[in-house]
């Protein structure tokens, strides 16, 4: 970090009849930004306020900046107290376009900065927490306009900017919000509300709308940068302590410190999980969650946690759980610092998973944490009803690099602690995904393949699964014995042995195509009879199924009819059933699978065996 820069000229322009009346400090001489990597700051001095301690009841309301800069996008721009409190007020937004002009950030707006583009006029929500300056300090000295080029760009110029202050101001987001809090565990719920004494469990998702939304990530020709917000909605807060022992590779070392193989040394971190009991009391246990280390990057200097969330760009396959796609490309991510950056609301969206909105209002133990603050070695977290942000343009796991990718379509992946080190209430939602189409990369050079799943080879049941890169959005299989398909991942079964030529022909969006052949051998002893000329006909409904599925068999039914679920490892899986009717020519059966998945049902008639696919959902 260069040494401070200091624009000695500034005016002040102070508005004050009587302590409750705002008060507002400009700068009005501003200063160059300089180009990528370089940090500058803006001063302006404070040396009276209309309160002696800055706090919700008279504290720090709005901060206005006019910069010009021809890619807004490209700064990190953040506000420091005279104290040494920093909040972030935009970091990365904009898109392609330029200037801040007469923008002002409050708590009161509610269109956040980052939901629009360039040129930004008027009122907007800050990246972070205004009232984290009303934390009681007196608030008399330097305050500090810190701004950073954080992508190689253009120079631009701090025009002026101004600092308000009066009452009804916003409370830090430590204030407790609710009868469940750090001093009262007898106000906090559990998940079963039968129950007075249980573990809070936090509960951890990536948040879909910073995951997915365009504002948030940028292309380039070998990688693509993401944002994730990471999330909590559960019972209890998402808290970290560290233990104090620090080392290199296996070998314990005193302290931070640069090992042999030139990175930092690591601290090992323990997870505090708290538990209400039938006393009104805290108690709770720690345990280990693997290690964080210091990340001078940016000018941070604090703790980073390892293995906070994985990063993919991945092709589709078959299987229920996103995290067995194929992997193209990867960002193991660090956290910058967890702490409780944004309230779970409708204005930041940093709390969606799939079309759930969450709001700290809505949450029953909200609030509960320590007001997370610092990237220490000693303490990190993020309480219920908050989220931290990182946004595309930091290190630490934010960018996918991959090799020799074509223009098309492919699955972005974002996954909360995807080596599972801590504990959380429902491991379900901790994976975000979604479609995007790549542009910056080959044109028309996709490659179509696919892989064969042997579901039961004696039987000649077989899986065909498209590999094909990037993601088509049409195909065509031939499997040899006059059957096609226009299926991703068909299911076949071969009624006749031999050696039968499957062929996959594929089309994406954007126009790109191929064909890939595999010859594949069906074993002599085959014993499913041709569909054409089998007198049973099978039919399975609704599918994909919410619920359960009906079964419906027609023909000559003279023997038993025993039914199997089959996983598409081969698998048996457990199901129930009920018999809905039962004659010589028809049965209806009702099928009930537990978990959400795809799956193969077989049906036994006599010594004939009939598949049919059923997806759960």
């Amino acid at each position: 970090m260069n040494s401070p820069r200091l624009f000695s000229v500034f005016s002040v322009f102070l508005l004050l009849i009587g302590s409750a009346q705002a008060q507002t400090f400009t700068n009005s001489t501003g200063g160059r930004i300089q180009s990528v990597g370089n940090v500058v700051y803006f001063y302006i001095p404070v040396s009276s306020l209309g309160a002696r301690q800055l706090d919700s009841s008279y504290g720090l309301k709005s901060v206005c900046i006019d910069i010009t800069h021809p890619r807004v996008s490209n700064l990190g721009i953040s506000l420091a107290a005279p104290d040494g409190t920093q909040i972030d007020l935009v970091n990365g937004a904009g898109g392609s376009a330029a200037n801040f002009t007469g923008t002002c950030f409050s708590m009161t707006d509610s269109v956040t900065i980052f939901s629009g583009f360039a040129p930004f006029t008027g009122g907007y929500y800050p990246r972070h927490n205004i009232g984290e300056m009303n934390d009681g300090q007196t608030g008399i000295g330097t305050w500090v306009l810190v701004i950073q080029n954080l992508i190689e760009g253009d120079s631009g110029r701090v025009n002026s900017w101004s600092l308000t202050f009066g009452s009804g101001a916003p409370y830090p987001v430590s204030t407790p919000i609710g009868p469940c809090n750090e001093y009262n565990a007898a106000g906090c719920g559990c998940a079963d509300s039968t129950q007075n004494n249980c573990w809070l469990i936090p509960d951890m998702f990536v948040g879909r709308e910073w995951f997915t939304d365009t504002i948030h990530r940028r292309e380039f020709h070998d990688s693509i940068r993401v944002s994730n917000s990471v999330a909590n909605i559960g019972y209890g807060p998402m808290e970290f302590y560290g233990t104090g022992l620090w080392y290199c590779g296996d070998s314990e070392v005193v302290g931070s410190l640069i090992c042999p193989d030139s990175i930092f040394s690591k601290e090992t971190i323990r997870q505090r999980i708290y538990q209400k009991n039938q006393n009104g009391f805290f108690t709770y246990k720690d345990t280990a969650a693997g290690t964080m280390d210091y990340h001078p990057e940016l000018g941070h200097n604090h703790m980073h946690i390892d293995d906070w969330t994985e990063n993919t760009l991945r092709i589709r396959g078959p299987e229920s759980d996103p995290s067995m796609w194929p992997v193209i490309g990867r960002g193991i991510k660090t956290s910058m610092n967890v702490y409780d950056e944004i309230k779970c609301d409708n204005v930041f969206l940093a709390c969606d998973y799939g079309s759930t909105v969450y709001s700290i209002w809505g949450l029953r133990n909200a609030g509960l944490g320590l007001g997370y603050s610092s990237g220490n070695a000693y303490i990190q977290g993020i309480s219920v009803g908050y989220a931290d942000i990182y946004e595309y343009l930091i290190p630490f796991g934010q960018t996918i690099y991959f090799d020799s990718v074509c223009n098309g379509d492919y699955v972005l992946m974002g996954q909360f602690d995807p080596t599972g080190r801590f504990v959380d209430m429902d491991r379900s939602n901790n994976i975000t995904w979604f479609i995007t189409t790549l542009d910056k990369q080959t044109p028309n050079c996709c490659k179509t393949m696919f892989d064969i799943d042997t579901i039961n080879y004696a039987a000649g049941l077989f899986r065909f699964i498209d590999r094909s890169r990037a993601i088509p959005a049409q195909w065509y299989w031939t499997f040899g014995d006059g059957d096609t398909s226009t299926e991703q991942f068909p299911f076949h079964q071969y009624g006749t042995p031999g050696a039968h030529i499957v062929s996959l022909t594929t089309l994406t969006a954007q126009g790109c195509g191929g064909t890939d052949t595999f010859i594949i051998t069906v074993p002599q002893n085959v014993s499913i009879k041709p569909v054409s000329t089998d007198p049973i006909s099978i039919r399975v409904f609704p599918d994909p199924s919410f619920g359960s599925f009906s079964v419906i068999c027609e023909g000559d039914l003279a023997h038993d009819l025993h039914a199997a679920v089959f996983d598409m490892l081969g698998q048996a899986v457990p199901f129930s059933s009920n018999t809905l009717n039962s004659e010589a020519t028809s049965r209806s059966i009702e099928i009930s699978i537990a978990e959400a998945g795809t799956y193969v049902l077989r049906i036994q008639i006599g010594n004939s065996n009939y598949y049919k696919m059923m997806v759960k959902q």
